[in-house]
């Protein structure tokens, strides 16, 4: 046999086994993709429940499955583990899918002298909802509400300083700000609202009575001219106002900004802060059609 000859066999049984390591590797990699997508599928749908407070929630990683909002859990040490429910949903489109997702407070309590606090959220999933993880806001702090607007939850809460013992009442105000990345989530900052923007008083400012609120908000935040205000201590106390509402006198009955202008008096506060809310009208009295603004206070002494 030729060397020419014996080049071209060997080269032939090269080529004709590197092309059948190639197609073993992609029917492998095939296999795998097929196989991950069917367990991705498995994994998603064992997770829609029918009703939110049914969903599976992911705490630290760990998946927790509410049953009528509680779900109770033997753990080390034979304490039970309870998990539950804590505030009354918040209800909005939180990823874009014109769907109502629904937000929640959920507690964590495991027989000792903590109770934690997270937030959780239930997205719209087929005929279903899918639970988000929990993002952990305090132990023992003094929640106050919670909303969804702009496809963005607000958690306003009390806490204490950092110098204080667990046993001292939470009097410092807070507002945590949450959204929707993929599947999860996240705490956020606040976004810049398209329906209703406060230039006076700033978050976190200074304030005392009488209290100058201006800025401007969407002709359908109004109804007759006007929309609800409050003052509300960090404890969640609500603080008597006069008057206790806003009034424009500019044409409202329109979907461009109106400015408005306010002078509020109040009777004097029993916390260092609190948060001026600023809600929208709702004559439907529709909890979809519910709508507010806080701004982080601080209350001159």
């Amino acid at each position: 046999m030729s060397n020419i000859t014996r080049i071209s066999i060997y080269q032939f049984t090269y080529l004709a086994g590197l092309t059948l390591l190639l197609v073993v590797f992609v029917l492998i990699s095939n296999l795998s993709i097929v196989g991950s997508q069917n367990c991705s599928f498995k994994w998603q749908k064992s997770r829609v429940a029918a009703d939110p407070l049914d969903a599976t929630y992911y705490f630290e990683g760990n998946p927790v499955t509410l049953i009528n909002g509680l779900a109770q859990e033997s753990v080390a040490g034979a304490s039970v583990l309870i998990t539950r429910v804590w505030s009354e949903p918040a209800m909005g489109d939180l990823n874009a899918d014109s769907r109502n997702d629904y937000a929640f407070i959920i507690t964590q309590e495991a027989g000792g002298s903590g109770s934690f606090f997270y937030i959780a959220a239930a997205l719209g999933y087929g005929n279903g909802y899918i639970g988000t993880n929990a993002v952990l806001l305090g132990d023992r702090i003094a929640p106050q509400n919670i909303s969804v607007s702009q496809r963005q939850i607000l958690v306003n809460y009390a806490e204490r300083l950092p110098d204080e013992p667990m046993t001292a009442k939470p009097s410092v105000g807070r507002s945590a700000y949450l959204s929707v990345s993929g599947s999860r989530l996240l705490l956020t900052g606040p976004k810049l609202n398209d329906k209703i923007q406060v230039t006076e008083p700033l978050p976190n400012a200074l304030v005392s009575s009488p209290l100058m609120v201006s800025g401007q908000a969407r002709g359908t935040w109004y109804f007759e001219a006007s929309f609800p205000v409050s003052l509300l201590e960090a404890n969640g106390n609500n603080i008597a106002t006069d008057p206790p509402y806003i009034m424009t006198d500019k044409e409202w009955m329109t979907t461009d900004f109106v400015p408005f202008e306010a002078i509020l008096t109040f009777t004097p506060p029993a916390t260092k802060t609190g948060w001026l809310i600023l809600k929208k009208d709702n004559p439907s009295g529709l909890p979809a059609n519910d709508d507010s603004i806080s701004i982080p206070i601080r209350f001159a002494e």
